[in-house]
């Protein structure tokens, strides 16, 4: 496994100050969010290539994109966005 240090020199990998708890949330503006999404949608490419998927089977066209956006819009929603307003005290 890579240190914190090691991964910081990739330039997808935010500074310590940009992580948060596993519970919290905190918004990020839409460049963030689309920088995220094109690094997920590599590490996924990489994932098919590891498990040797052929990316050009037209069941899997799109795959490694359509999975980033998956997890960054859907499955995480709430982690980028401001918590909602109480409506009961």
């Amino acid at each position: 496994m890579k240190n914190l240090t090691t991964l910081q020199k990739n330039s997808h990998i935010p500074e310590p100050s940009k992580y948060f708890d596993c519970n919290g949330n905190m918004p990020i503006t839409s460049e963030e969010r689309i920088e995220m999404i094109e690094n997920l949608e590599n590490k996924f490419i990489e994932i098919f290539d590891i498990l040797r998927v052929d990316r050009n089977d037209p069941n899997s066209t799109d795959s490694p994109r359509r999975m980033a956006k998956m997890w960054v819009k859907e499955l995480f929603k709430g982690r980028f966005e401001p918590p909602p307003e109480l409506t009961v005290v």
